[in-house]
């Protein structure tokens, strides 16, 4: 397949042995498939030129977990397979991160469910959380918005007007909270709806990062 005068190769394969990628050349391998989730079925991927493999979930047993804005200046280039966690989990991270700071909350204090539905173009996260220190759902909506032009600027943004999920097509950030979508049940008990176009962004990304580290 071509794009831009770039040339990309389409793969029909499914195990890791049949998969030439270190002879095309390419130094990291990003797996969005959820179908190696241990750390040895993972490093199946690493072979040639191919150094680091990286997987777009959460595995079985333990692998070092890096997502850009939440911890990727942690990245020391030592390991070859990481995890880039789940898309809920960097979706939700941004808003989580700025509630706790701007309302002071502890680390285990803010404990919250979520699931998340796929689209073709966005992912949707409705996520539902009891708050232990009080906080009405417009303390909520300014600590995001504060964050989302300050310290997260690029991973948190939000909007208010109703749109559809191809309005946020090229969006970049992680995590999009639709404010108006928002509710407080009592200022501890909080429910949102969040969307998420820039996963894959995110997962570039981190890959430039880690090259810039590693020197491939």
């Amino acid at each position: 397949m071509s794009s831009a005068e770039i040339q990309i190769q389409i793969l029909h394969e499914k195990d890791p042995e049949s998969i030439p990628g270190g002879a095309t050349g390419a130094g990291y391998i990003r797996n969005l498939t959820n179908a190696f989730m241990e750390r040895e079925m993972a490093e199946l991927h690493v072979k040639g030129s191919v150094k680091k493999a990286i997987i777009s979930a959460s595995l079985r047993d333990y692998v070092p977990v890096f997502a850009m804005d939440m911890n990727h200046n942690e990245y020391k280039g030592t390991d070859t397979v990481f995890s880039n966690v789940s898309y809920i989990t960097k979706c939700l991270a941004p808003p989580r991160k700025a509630v706790g700071k701007v309302l002071s909350i502890a680390n285990g204090m803010l404990v919250d469910t979520a699931f998340g539905v796929a689209l073709s173009d966005v992912q949707v996260v409705g996520s539902t959380a009891r708050l232990e220190k009080r906080a009405k759902h417009e303390d909520i909506a300014s600590a995001v918005q504060e964050y989302a032009v300050g310290e997260m600027k690029g991973a948190l943004d939000w909007i208010v007007e109703e749109m559809v999920s191809t309005d946020l097509q090229t969006c970049k950030a992680s995590l999009i909270p639709d404010i108006g979508a928002g509710i407080s049940l009592n200022d501890h008990f909080v429910k949102s709806v969040d969307d998420e176009w820039g996963y894959s962004n995110c997962l570039v990304d981190l890959t430039i990062h880690m090259n810039g580290v590693d020197g491939i």
